[in-house]
């Protein structure tokens, strides 16, 4: 929202006016001046020659001693007044004090009470924080702008102590705003608030109303404080949010923001992704936003999405620069100045960081790219995930013609040969026709040609930097830890160039260092770091390429070391290093020791916020984290409060596909419940059969499709938000990796006696522990297979090409209020009876599919579980010769 003179630009006004503190202060300062010109100014106007002798009078006239003392009285007033006015207003420039009165009730005695209202009011709006953008994923820095402050001394007694405590109230800060609330009678809890700016500023009052007290308060805690926010000085200062000051937030937009982050450190990624995305509706053009949506995907092993997340950043933020707007936007876009730009150049440059580190993880999108499974040619049989990642793969490979539009990047550094070009690397039509070594060595060119461009871009970023750094002087002063450096692009390089060569290894091409980008200058700390053509390089040259760059015992910042630690881990990558590789251990010793010197260097609560990226997320350190050496710098930088446990290399993984399960098997329990509660309550009337056929259809519409799309997060959100709020069960957020979690899990869903066996028979623990997750992670996906299976058995439509390895992606799409899960419902039934009956029925088979998935669930095999469900499931088709009325012919749903 530029302030220009264009009118569509113009947003709304804030409610409340802008602070002044600095007017009051020039009015104390003159209040100052004309007091000492009243005492000062008689001594100096009068002679000091005696006046000549004169008929004594009596005057009638006010005389100056008379004159004088009123005018200092007055003059104090006024000073008085100023000082305190210009306290309040610098008080709410700063948005911090904040005086929240006791509720008014105009309910009969109802709970809860006022009293708790306004507790939980001040609590929840206590808790509303500014995050700052960081360079790695995970929960930024974050700041405090609002601070409840209590009336001291107004529920004293009338005596001196009352007097007493209303003069301190002048030594401490003043509260510029007040909150005001009544407790209204409604059928839902309801809300109405007022903000006032003191001396007598109003905003306009806000109802609130929504299905709990919890959701009430803290919509309008987040009201109250987007209300006070564009008006603060802390929205000025953040470039996040720059362009807001002086205009009305809207509140839906700082509600989405606040529960984002509170998802977010719950471990509720779904749920916190899909906050993040309505902000982004309410405010379109914050590439901080966008930037946060990104890292987010990292964290969720999102990585082509994350791609194209940063891709979008840029390319809004690049408009601004005139070489990286035609480089990247290309000539017919240009360049486009806006005041807009001068609040996104910290966005662009980490936005430019990631974007050149996701394309050196080339990995795992060429996985995603040309190993997906389960993909056919039938349209009809995609699931949500493998649609989504069409369109990502369609998009992702338009912008990677900007590689070629300029002849920047040298040919040789590129692996493609005429036998295999970049259009047939990236061009993924008649897929199906492909044999799956193709589709390796496709993969592997792929992962080779994005390796490439991550070096590419590093190039021109380490070029373009000086630019940046006004930002970072301007910005990261206060933190520079959590803004990139140069020295850190410097040795980010390194790592491009590593990841690059480990890539040509794994083709089977030559390893060799060359510059891609030919204005490139050769790096003096590159300089004969591969030149033995094997893989990987000795540690005696990448340490001397490291110390070029970083002494050992000079300062750096925490991404630095961090940076090198990841340089390190690159060679524990390869499956040799699973093993115990002596070879290795250097470069485990030299990572751990720069770990170590980053988590020296850096302070604890900005440790604490990157601990779940460092032990669990980044996928650099996946291959340290189970060695001996990792395990001791989590003990002493960490000190847990149990043995620090093995961690397998797909930790994420296995915490997701535990989450997957885990919404199936709570909503299941939750269905079950409700149907023992109309089981126990005597079975309800034919009213009731048209609200639970209803829920029936909505609960199993979140099963059939989580048992097809559970890899797509959008289908995982709806499956949550049905559990929370139409289910009202609890959330489910991602399990924490525990050892004690991974052993319990694989033996409820695998066996007792594989467990033990496999515990027998292999001595590496770091082995071990990786094939128990990943056998756990195959169990899990073959469960969702047999669910699809026997739901896709269920489905009247007719089945199309029954030969097809996707054809249980249609239950995707599964109508199913026509199929046999539901049709035995009839709102004309009235035999009580009959709908007992029914209730048992359906508690039996939301238990059986709750046992299905339930991995806590003990005394029972895996085995046992899939038979019980198997003949669950088709017990309620035998009631559909009691219903009266078929409801198959309704429309599908």
């Amino acid at each position: 929202m530029p302030r220009n003179g264009d009118p569509a630009s113009r947003a709304t006004t804030a409610d409340l006016p802008k602070a002044r503190p600095w007017l009051w202060w020039l009015s104390l300062a003159g209040c100052v001046l004309a007091s000492a010109a009243l005492i000062v100014g008689p001594y100096l106007l009068v002679s000091d020659r005696p006046a000549p002798a004169a008929p004594t009078a009596v005057s009638t006239t006010v005389t100056w001693v008379v004159v004088q003392p009123a005018l200092l009285v007055l003059t104090a007033l006024l000073a008085m007044y100023s000082f305190g006015r210009a306290r309040i207003e610098g008080s709410a420039s700063r948005g911090l004090h904040v005086d929240v009165s006791e509720f008014a009730d105009d309910r009969d005695g109802a709970a809860p009470s006022a009293r708790e209202l306004t507790a939980g009011f001040t609590r929840k709006l206590t808790e509303s924080r500014i995050y700052s953008p960081a360079a790695l994923p995970g929960a930024a820095g974050s700041y405090d702008f609002l601070q409840v402050v209590e009336n001291v001394g107004d529920a004293a007694t009338a005596s001196w102590w009352k007097i007493a405590a209303r003069a301190l109230r002048l030594l401490r800060p003043p509260a510029a705003y007040r909150v005001t609330g009544t407790v209204a009678t409604a059928d839902r809890p309801k809300l109405v608030v007022e903000l006032m700016r003191l001396p007598k500023f109003a905003a306009a009052p806000l109802i609130i109303e929504d299905t709990t007290w919890d959701r009430v308060l803290e919509r309008a805690a987040n009201s109250v404080a987007a209300q006070i926010f564009p008006r603060s000085r802390i929205c000025k200062r953040r470039p996040q949010w720059a362009s807001w000051w002086g205009y009305a937030f809207p509140s839906e937009l700082f509600d989405a923001y606040q529960r984002a982050h509170q998802f977010q450190a719950e471990r509720r990624f779904d749920q916190a992704l899909a906050e993040f995305y309505r902000a982004l509706r309410l405010d379109p053009a914050n590439v901080y936003i966008r930037l946060e949506i990104a890292q987010l995907q990292e964290r969720m092993n999102m990585h082509l999405d994350a791609l194209v997340t940063y891709d979008d950043v840029i390319t809004i933020c690049s408009r601004g620069n005139e070489g990286l707007a035609r480089w990247w936007n290309g000539a017919d876009f240009g360049e486009e100045r806006s005041r807009a730009h001068r609040h996104q150049g910290v966005a662009l440059l980490v936005a430019r960081f990631r974007h050149a580190l996701m394309l050196g993880h080339g990995d795992r999108i060429a996985d995603q790219w040309w190993l997906r499974e389960n993909e056919c040619g039938h349209e009809p049989h995609w699931n949500a995930r493998q649609r989504q990642r069409g369109y990502l793969r369609d998009l992702a490979q338009r912008r990677l013609d900007r590689y070629t539009l300029r002849d920047h990047i040298r040919k040789d550094s590129l692996p493609f040969t005429d036998e295999l070009t970049r259009d047939m690397v990236l061009a993924t039509d008649g897929l199906s026709a492909l044999s799956r070594t193709e589709r390796e060595h496709r993969a592997a060119v792929l992962r080779q040609y994005l390796c490439t461009l991550s070096q590419y871009e590093f190039e021109r970023l380490i070029t373009d930097y000086p630019r940046y750094s006004r930002w970072i002087r301007r910005f990261a002063q206060r933190d520079s830890s959590a803004i990139v450096t140069l020295r850190g692009l410097q040795v980010s390089l390194i790592w491009a160039v590593f990841r690059r060569a480990m890539a040509q290894a794994g083709a089977g091409a030559p390893i060799r260092y060359q510059r891609v980008w030919k204005k490139a200058p050769a790096p003096p700390w590159l300089s004969g770091l591969l030149t033995e053509g094997t893989w990987p390089a000795t540690e005696k040259r990448l340490r001397r390429s490291i110390d070029a760059l970083i002494p050992r015992f000079g300062r750096a910042s925490w991404h630095e070391h961090y940076n090198v630690a990841c340089i390190c881990a690159v060679p524990l990558l390869e499956p040799a290093a699973r093993a115990n590789d002596d070879s290795r251990i250097p470069f485990r010793k030299l990572a751990i020791s720069h770990l170590h010197r980053a988590a020296a260097g850096s302070h604890s609560g900005y440790l604490a916020q990157r601990r779940s990226w460092l032990l669990y997320e980044d996928p650099d350190l996946a291959t340290l984290r189970g060695t001996p050496e990792f395990r001791n710098f989590e003990m002493v930088t960490f000190s847990p409060t149990r043995p620090v446990p093995l961690r397998p290399l797909r930790t994420h993984v296995w915490e997701l596909v535990s989450y997957q399960v885990g919404l199936i098997a709570g909503t299941a329990r939750r269905m079950a419940e409700l149907w023992a509660n109309r089981a126990t309550a005597g079975g309800g009337t034919p009213a009731d059969l048209e609200a639970w056929h209803a829920l029936e259809c909505g609960a199993w519409r979140q099963i059939a499709r989580l048992s097809v799309s559970h890899r797509d997060w959008r289908t995982r959100h709806d499956a949550d938000l049905f559990l929370a709020e139409e289910l009202h069960g609890g959330g489910v957020g991602l399990p924490t990796f525990s050892q004690e979690g991974l052993y319990t899990r694989y033996a409820n869903a695998v066996g007792e006696v594989a467990l033990r066996d496999l515990r027998t028979a292999m001595n590496d623990s770091i082995a071990m522990v990786d094939r128990l997750a990943e056998e756990y992670i195959a169990t899990c996906n073959d469960r969702m297979a047999v669910l699809a299976a026997a739901l896709h058995q269920l489905d009247r439509r007719p089945k199309g090409d029954a030969t097809c390895p996707n054809a249980m992606g249609a239950v995707w799409s599964m109508p199913v209020r026509r199929s046999v899960l539901v049709a035995s419902f009839d709102p004309t039934t009235s035999s009580a009876r009959t709908i007992g009956r029914l209730c048992l029925e359906r508690h039996r088979l939301w238990t059986a599919l709750a046992d299905l998935f339930d991995d806590d669930l003990e005394g029972a095999s895996l085995d046992d579980r899939q038979d019980h469900f198997r003949k669950a499931l088709h017990r309620p088709g035998l009631l559909t010769r009691i219903a009266a009325v078929a409801r198959s012919a309704e429309p599908g749903v």
